[in-house]
């Protein structure tokens, strides 16, 4: 998967500097001050794969604990559609 530029990013988070740029990249969210949101782009083959295996696996750099986080499908963020909930 890799983070793309969705209309709405106003930041960039940048990567810790003790991970390099083959390890991590830039990643640009919108943010409220609140809550951070991005956008992924699956490649062609990692669809195949979501639709055979039916997982996403989510990986966060904290080894002691996890930060409240959100996996979603939708179309687009920002517009509420109740078909899509």
């Amino acid at each position: 998967m890799k983070p793309i530029k969705f209309k709405e990013w106003n930041k960039t988070l940048l990567r810790p500097y003790s991970i390099t740029d083959k390890e991590c990249e830039s990643l640009p969210v919108y943010t409220d001050g609140i809550m951070c949101l991005s956008c992924w782009k699956l490649s062609f083959v990692e669809k195949l794969k979501v639709l055979f295996f039916g997982k996403i696996w989510l990986s966060v750099r904290s080894g002691k604990r996890q930060p409240p986080v959100s996996l979603n499908c939708w179309r687009n963020a920002f517009i509420k559609d109740d078909k899509e909930a």
